[in-house]
């Protein structure tokens, strides 16, 4: 007898779990899921399932929970203690080779309760002979409509109440009057209301206080007498440095608790106030100026305050005396500062004086001779004080258009000699000459580091066969069953049904500076080289949806690129890359989603990440439905790339 051994056939099939997407299931039931088992091949192994990710309270079993066969039920038992919201479960399915997940979305909702309402009243305190009032509020479930009708009961003698409205929906103010000779105490009142033959009470707790002290409020003025004095010379009567301050204090009595309208009603000619606040709590800054033609002599002047229809003055003096002013004023600040960079085009410059400045004589010692910023092409203004000059110029400032970091920005230079006087015609005592460089404009040109095309479940690579990663194109579309040009799609594989291809780009931001103003525009370019067809086809045609064609997403796939980033999470929807097959650059405002990656920074590993994909991965028309689009290893002049226009320091 002659026995010969023959090598047991090595399997080659597989296969995939499939389960409906959601499941939606009330507290204290139970939901039933199909699962069904997909084999190729001649793959027949036992298919063990198990379920991740269920949360508390939730009970699972499989029927069966190992076969051989092509489906198998899941059933969920929900108890009452479960948690109301959304869960993200995993179904897997084992054999002794391979292991296969498939998700399922489950949905608790909250047990399905009797239409019903109830009462809640808050407690309440009422002096004598006063009112008061409190809310009722009424709670309904499950979908309880009716008017509810309120009544009150257990109040004392000399209490009385009054719903307003009566019939409620979903609130009602119940006003409480308290009579003079209600004893004072605390008393328990209930509220009943009624509808659609439901009755419910909320009891609440009544406080009956001492008869109030009458509210109201006094005025008085602290220092009593103000003291200014006035410089000898007089330019003209306009308002100068000349201020004084004093504190108005509000004295309450009774609980008066409204705010007091603050007004100086009696004051003489040449005289403005500020009060900080004007309507004030506790008490209230009062500022006096005085223009310099202001007579020397003693005033009295009054503070009224009206509040809660009651008016009250106070009254205090101010003197006015004579003093010579032989002090010369400084320029104390200056905005922008010396030497500073990075300043914003629509910036003004800012001169802040020891000293209220003649404007005239100060406005005429500015010099400069920097385009934009010269004594014709701005406008000066003043404060109230005249302490503070203002310079605008007409139109917003130049920034420099730069093509390297080591270039510097535009300089503008201006000059305050010291012909600028006070008003008592004292000269500056420093000259100002600084000097201040404008923000720069910069546009930065990054090409891709990394690109790839993703065979949805099988790889990461090129396309049409050739799966080498430094391969010049990507493709997107889908695969289908077709070969083009001899060559099956990527991998060497022929699928029986078109596997979608999305192509991925990632580009590194670290080389941009991390003192950027401001992202003005960053655009992602991607350069179309052809469009693979099989018979009848066109992926532009078949793979879109209503006004959505080749999309661009904002994605993150961190330093890997893996068959698992196929779906990895949008972060932006940026829109359509192209709508046509035309060839060459296609572009697209990536702005929102550049500046989103710079601000995270390492968080995203200093990295801005694309997918291109068609709305629809496949039209399963077996036929291939590509596009090709050159990769960072492609034609320099036809890389993918981001163009960041920004402003810089």
């Amino acid at each position: 007898v002659l026995v010969t051994a023959c090598p047991e056939t090595e399997k080659t099939g597989s296969f995939s779990l499939a389960v409906v997407d959601e499941i939606t299931i009330t507290k204290g039931q139970t939901g039933l899921a199909n699962i069904t088992i997909a084999r190729t091949d001649d793959f027949d192994d036992s298919v063990t399932l198990s379920l991740e990710g269920q949360p508390q309270g939730v009970s699972a079993s499989f029927d069966p929970v190992s076969t051989s066969q092509t489906s198998s039920k899941l059933t969920l038992v929900v108890s009452n203690e479960a948690i109301k919201g959304q869960y993200q479960l995993t179904i897997v399915g084992s054999t002794s080779t391979q292991t296969q997940k498939a998700f399922l979305e489950l949905i608790i909702q909250d047990e399905i309760s009797i239409a019903d309402f109830s009462l809640s009243v808050n407690a309440i305190k009422v002096k004598k002979a006063a009112s008061a009032k409190t809310d009722v509020t009424i709670t309904r479930v499950a979908g309880f409509s009716d008017l509810v009708a309120l009544s009150l009961s257990g109040e004392p003698n000399g209490v009385s109440g009054q719903f307003n409205p009566q019939q409620a929906n979903n609130s009602s103010e119940l006003t409480l009057t308290v009579g003079n000779d209600t004893v004072v105490g605390d008393y328990t009142l209930t509220v009943t209301g009624v509808s659609d033959g439901k009755t419910h009470t909320a009891s609440f707790v009544l406080t009956i206080e001492p008869k109030a002290i009458q509210a109201d409020f006094s005025l008085s003025v602290e220092p009593v007498t103000v003291i200014i004095e006035k410089n000898a010379i007089v330019p003209n009567g306009i308002l100068g440095p000349i201020k004084a301050k004093t504190n108005v204090t509000i004295n309450r009595t009774g609980g008066f608790s409204d705010l007091v309208a603050l007004t100086l009603s009696v004051k003489p000619d040449g005289v403005n106030s500020e009060f900080d606040p004007e309507s004030a709590n506790d008490s209230s800054a009062l500022t006096l100026f005085m223009q310099e033609n202001i007579e020397i002599k003693t005033y009295t002047l009054t503070v009224t305050g009206v509040a809660d229809g009651k008016t009250r003055t106070s009254d205090f003096i101010l003197k006015v005396e004579l003093k010579e002013d032989n002090q010369k004023p400084a320029a104390i600040s200056v905005t922008p500062a010396g030497n500073a960079i990075g300043v914003e085009k629509t910036a003004n410059i800012v001169i802040t004086f020891s000293e209220a400045m003649d404007r005239a004589k100060t406005e005429a010692a500015y010099k400069s001779n920097s385009a934009g910023i010269r004594a014709n092409e701005v406008t000066f203004s003043w404060n109230q004080a005249g302490t503070v000059l203002t310079i605008n110029p007409n139109n917003d400032l130049k920034y420099k258009a730069i093509d390297n970091l080591d270039e510097l920005g535009f300089e503008y230079a201006f000059e305050l000699t010291n012909d600028a006087t006070d008003l008592a015609g004292n000269n500056l005592v420093n000259t100002l000459a600084p000097k201040f460089r404008t923000l720069r404009n910069m546009t930065h040109i990054i090409y891709a580091e990394k690109d790839a095309a993703i065979l949805k479940d099988v790889s990461v690579g090129a396309c049409l066969g050739d799966n080498d990663r430094t391969s010049s194109s990507i493709c997107i579309g889908d695969g289908g069953e077709v070969q083009y040009d001899g060559v099956a799609p990527m991998g060497g594989q022929v699928d029986v049904t078109n596997k979608p291809l999305r192509g991925f780009f990632s580009f590194s931001i670290s080389e941009l500076p991390d003192n950027i103003k401001e992202i003005k525009r960053a655009t992602f370019y991607a350069n179309q080289k052809r469009t693979n067809s099989g018979v009848n086809n066109n992926a532009y045609r078949d793979l879109h949806t209503p006004g959505r064609y080749l999309r661009i997403e904002h994605v993150f796939f961190g330093p890997i690129l893996r068959v698992e980033s196929f779906d990895t999470p949008v972060l932006h929807d940026i829109g359509n890359l192209s709508t046509s097959p035309s060839l060459g650059y296609k572009a697209a405002i990536v702005t929102e989603s550049l500046k989103e990656d710079y601000n995270l920074g390492v968080g995203r590993l200093n990295k801005s990440q694309y997918r291109l994909r068609f709305d629809k991965d496949t039209d399963n028309d077996g036929w291939i439905d590509l596009v090709e689009f050159y990769t960072k290893e492609g034609l320099e002049s036809k890389r993918p790339k981001l163009i960041v226009n920004y402003l810089v320091p």
